[in-house]
């Protein structure tokens, strides 16, 4: 298996369903209380969420978390 593909399961495998559904929010362009409204979890939940996503994918911000998650097949 080539190591690229290997590292992008590794990083995916983190990464729990309700997050996966977080970062579909974000890559949508909402925001943390938009999310948090459509989620039906509080905005603090949002930004813990949002926090570990981060440091799951090794991502700087929003954009580079979307980036990643695009790259690896997390989001469409």
């Amino acid at each position: 298996m080539a190591a690229g593909a290997r590292a992008a399961r590794q990083l995916s495998a983190g990464i729990t369903r309700r997050e996966q559904e977080v970062l579909q929010n974000l890559a949508q362009g909402l925001t943390r209380d938009e999310i948090g409204l459509q989620m039906h979890i509080s905005v603090n939940t949002v930004k813990s969420m949002i926090k570990s996503i981060y440091n799951k994918l090794n991502a700087a911000n929003r954009a580079d978390a979307i980036h990643i998650a695009g790259m690896i097949g997390l989001i469409a």
